[in-house]
């Protein structure tokens, strides 16, 4: 039947040796994630390798950015905005015509 099988595989913390040889035997790519430098391509979670989280930190993940004080800085900004009203502004709403406005107020309950 077409279309049954695997395109990829995802190598996920195995010793390096172990993911050549799984790379080496395989007709397909493989992602590795703390597996080596010798599988197909490798990924890291976003989040972690910005530095988001500090309570995880896996053997594999190499950090690229502190990113987690300007996240909590700029996420307690917006709540405060939004708690004082003053997020979202003008600039930050879209505006509708007074005449299609006009038209559509008759036909909704409000």
């Amino acid at each position: 039947m077409a279309g049954q099988g695997a395109f990829a595989l995802v190598v996920e913390c195995l010793p390096a040796v172990l993911g050549a040889i799984i790379t080496r035997s395989l007709d397909i790519p493989t992602i590795g994630i703390g597996s080596g430098s010798e599988c197909d391509g490798q990924a890291l979670v976003t989040q972690d390798m910005l530095g988001l989280y500090k309570e995880l930190a896996p053997r594999f993940l190499k950090v690229y950015a502190d990113l987690e004080r300007t996240t909590v800085d700029a996420l307690a900004t917006f709540r405060r905005e939004v708690e004082t009203g003053a997020f979202p502004g003008p600039e930050h709403t879209y505006q509708i015509d007074e005449a299609e406005l006009a038209k559509l107020l008759p036909q909704l309950r409000v």
